[in-house]
């Protein structure tokens, strides 16, 4: 048996749109990835994901899309209904809550305006710090010495990663949004409330989905990176997620979780455990030949970016 499981952010026309450099999959390159699924493989619901045990001599693949973008409703839902298969949503349930846009998300769209400028970016980040009394180049040796290494797997140029880093982990809470939101607001919008209006799904997108056959699934409620929270918070993001999906009536039977940028540790498989959670998605590399108990709560995804160099033999 073999289970490739895929893994998409944003995907729409990318080509003459507002935001051409985004990190983004192309919309016609999403429909090939999915006729290449299609051609090899059993595209599989989430509800179904135990028949992989059943069937040794198959090939499976799973869709998985993070975030809770409109992009999933307004491109990718009406492709999947198409062809008559099921995607799996994982959405950061702060969103229902809150109006104002993601930290992570204010970072794509700052980079996408400093694409191929990130000099010119870093320069800016430079000038607020120093207003802050912090030194950036400092901080920067000491990340090329340590932390550059921590994650080995990314798709990002150096300068760009050390930028995500910068803004989502290196910098205190209080500077690192009070500096997100300053960026954002000068060279993206002025009205966050408006933006997430345009970027993310609602509420009655995602009943539109579930009522279709799509599967609903957890992102944690503010998109955290769990390797640098204790236990409690941990929990008590997770816990909270779960609750506020019950209450809006999209929790699906299946009770999934998909960790923010594949951001885990042994605190988190434990309290998923606790909390009764059939399975749970990271950022690692890989093909999952069978799923048990000791790996149903730390699978394994592929990025979009390696559909095309995947074998299927």
């Amino acid at each position: 048996m073999s289970l490739f499981i895929i893994t998409y952010h944003y995907v729409r026309p990318l080509k003459n749109s507002k935001y051409p450099n985004l990190k983004a999959l192309e919309l016609n390159k999403f429909k090939k990835q999915i006729n290449i699924l299609k051609k090899n493989t059993t595209i599989l619901k989430m509800e179904n994901l135990n028949q992989v045990n059943l069937n040794k001599n198959k090939k499976f693949s799973l869709l998985t899309f993070d975030d809770g973008y409109v992009d999933h409703y307004k491109y990718v839902y009406p492709i999947l209904k198409k062809h008559k298969i099921s995607g799996s949503f994982f959405i950061p349930i702060k969103n229902f809550i809150s109006k104002d846009v993601l930290l992570v998300n204010k970072i794509h769209f700052i980079l996408e305006k400093f694409y191929q400028k990130e000099q010119k970016l870093e320069e800016l980040i430079n000038q607020y710090l120093t207003k802050k009394k912090i030194n950036l180049h400092i901080v920067k040796k000491k990340w090329i010495q340590s932390r550059a290494k921590r994650r080995k797997r990314n798709f990002d140029n150096q300068k760009v990663f050390f930028i995500k880093d910068l803004l989502q982990n290196i910098l205190s809470d209080k500077i690192r949004n009070n500096l997100v939101n300053y960026l954002f607001a000068k060279y993206i919008s002025k009205n966050s409330k408006d933006f997430h209006r345009k970027l993310y799904m609602n509420e009655k997108q995602i009943k539109i989905l579930k009522k279709n056959g799509m599967h609903i699934g957890s992102h944690g409620y503010e998109h955290q990176w769990y390797e640098f929270m204790n236990f409690k918070n941990q929990r008590k993001d997770i816990k909270k997620s779960f609750k506020i999906l019950k209450e809006k009536n999209i929790s699906s039977n299946l009770k999934t979780f998909c960790y923010a940028y594949g951001s885990h540790n042994k605190n988190s498989i434990k309290i998923l455990k606790n909390e009764k959670i059939d399975y749970a998605f990271t950022t690692l590399k890989g093909m999952e030949k069978n799923i048990n108990f000791r790996n149903k709560l730390k699978l394994k995804r592929f990025d979009t970016n390696d559909v095309k160099n995947l074998n299927f033999n």
